[in-house]
């Protein structure tokens, strides 16, 4: 099980490769053998109704898919060591 703190640091380094785009988050991560699958895109907020204030993904735009590898995931496991 993975902590909070580094699951950041996948999630950062994601949006690096993706291009560091202002509003991409990633949403969906997927374990391969060979390392991770997360899918992005760009994001707003929901501005009224009962979500008013969560995030929206808006999977049409900047949608892109990052592959981050085994040797990857260790140099960011050590780094929170």
């Amino acid at each position: 099980m993975f902590d909070q703190s580094f699951v950041d640091s996948i999630n950062n380094l994601a949006i690096e490769l993706a291009g560091n785009i202002p509003s991409w988050k990633p949403y969906y991560w997927e374990s391969l053998d060979s390392g991770l699958k997360i899918k992005g895109c760009a994001t707003t907020f929901y501005k009224r109704g009962p979500q008013k204030g969560n995030i929206k993904y808006l999977i049409n735009q900047e949608s892109k898919t990052v592959f981050l590898s085994e040797s990857d995931l260790k140099k960011l496991r050590n780094k929170q060591d």
